[in-house]
């Protein structure tokens, strides 16, 4: 399985792509293999959602661009994103689905909630 879930094209208006990283290792290893994911001579704004690497905290989300297949290293920024956003329940879905919530580092609290549906 990969190390990263991506979903292209999203209509949220604060990025293009979404990609949740479904293992605890740091997502900046995974920067070349974002620049491959990307179609040529355009610009994608992203959102890396690394709640399995650092838990749920202000440093959950980064938001970086991609532009011509290169990663816009300026760009990176951890931002926060508002409770019942669209990214925090594609994340859910994305942890449910893969069964990856049992075995994660999460608290037991936040285990329980995913596990009801419920987006953190």
């Amino acid at each position: 399985m990969s190390k990263l879930i991506i979903k292209n094209n999203v209509n949220i208006g604060i990025c293009d792509i979404i990609i949740v990283l479904i293992n605890s290792t740091d997502p900046l290893i995974y920067l070349h293999e974002v620049e491959q994911v990307v179609p040529d001579d355009a610009k994608y704004r992203i959102i890396i959602d690394e709640l399995l690497h650092i838990g749920n905290n202000n440093e959950r989300f980064i938001y970086l661009e991609v532009e011509n297949k290169k990663v816009i290293k300026s760009s990176m920024r951890f931002i926060i994103i508002p409770k019942q956003h669209p990214i925090r329940m594609f994340s859910r879905d994305i942890l449910l689905f893969y069964d990856l919530v049992d075995c994660s580092i999460l608290t037991p609290v936040q285990k329980k909630l995913l596990k009801k549906g419920i987006a953190i």
